[in-house]
């Protein structure tokens, strides 16, 4: 099978290699590239910007089945171009494009006449089954970086880190009275937030205020680097919820990355993380949670080892291509026999 993959060009250098910085892109499409090649597919990447240039001259329509990536990209013109072609067309969706504006509100119109579509957690495949009458096919965020030994916590004040993009501190800013409690037990604790920088200064600042003598607060600008470095630092990596983020059908990556990096994640959405209760990592109450990762640091390693075993058999990208290898063969089979 020929696969043409569309998505914006790469943003970033990763281990001197070309990627994108979007987890959305990156973890999915990007990492998926390679596996699904040695897998027999024929794997074609083309950037957004030459887009145009191949639809004129015929050169973009040379294979079977495209695969566009979740990214601001308005797709909806080259939908047309490829409706018109007859090219079975699957859309892959990494949050809940279906309440959103600009570029997602416009993919959420696009995706409306997609063969089928790709969704990044079983959330967001219930929340686009509801939105959209193609079929609509789980697969999940592939865990990337490589697998680092289980840590326990050290002796000293305790180090805490949190990732992500800036409209999901809302969470993590909600919890700084647990946090400030918990550092008061903890003199010394100190809370690394890595995000994107240049968005919302009044979430920074709100952040930032939540620091005192027994909690210091440093936000740095995330990119993979930063990340392999601060989370090596840390001791526990806080993913906290938000009923606005239950919205967005988030899917299980930092959960995954945190396991995979040796660092267990406290968290406290059970709803869409239930099947990790077995690694221990789910709190009903977050700084008690925390309370007793530290307590029992034994039992945490156990756990990050246990679930890395699990991310090794499922979510590594040599685990996922086979199920997308079957959902691509399954849409392009459907496609045919319409």
């Amino acid at each position: 099978m020929h696969l043409t993959i569309i998505a914006p060009p790469r943003d970033i250098i990763i281990a001197e290699q070309p990627t994108w910085i979007r987890a959305a892109i990156r973890l999915r499409c990007g990492l998926l590239a390679k596996p699904l090649s040695q897998l027999g597919f024929m794997v074609k990447i083309i950037f957004v910007p030459s887009v145009a240039a191949r639809l004129e001259d015929g050169s973009l329509f040379d294979t079977d089945l495209f695969w566009l990536c979740h990214a601001p990209v308005d797709y909806r013109r080259l939908v047309k171009h490829l409706q018109a072609a007859g090219k079975p067309i699957i859309f892959d969706i990494c949050d809940n494009i279906f309440s959103m504006i600009g570029h997602a509100k416009m993919n959420a119109e696009a995706a409306q006449t997609a063969t089928a579509v790709t969704v990044s957690s079983q959330r967001l495949k219930a929340i686009s089954e509801t939105n959209l009458s193609c079929p609509v096919h789980y697969l999940g965020d592939a865990t990337e970086g490589e697998r680092m030994p289980a840590k326990r916590h050290r002796q000293g004040p305790p180090q805490l880190i949190w990732f992500g993009w800036q409209h999901k501190l809302d969470a993590l800013i909600e919890k700084l009275p647990d946090l400030q409690r918990f550092a008061c037990r903890h003199p010394g604790t100190r809370l690394v937030c890595l995000t994107n920088l240049n968005y919302r200064t009044d979430k920074l600042h709100a952040l930032n205020q939540g620091a005192n003598d027994n909690l210091k607060i440093d936000i740095l600008p995330w990119d993979l680097t930063s990340f392999a470095d601060e989370i090596q630092n840390s001791d526990l990596v806080l993913i906290p919820d938000h009923p606005r983020l239950s919205l967005s059908g988030k899917s299980n990556n930092r959960l995954n990355q945190a396991f995979w990096a040796g660092r267990m994640p406290i968290v406290e959405d059970h709803v869409n993380f239930h099947e990790y209760a077995k690694f221990q990592c789910l709190h009903a109450d977050f700084a008690a949670g925390l309370d007793w990762a530290i307590e029992h640091p034994q039992t945490v390693e156990q756990a990050v080892v246990a679930a890395q075993v699990h991310i090794a058999k499922t979510s590594l990208p040599a685990a996922i291509a086979p199920r997308a290898k079957a959902i691509f063969e399954t849409v392009l089979s459907a496609h045919h026999c319409r």
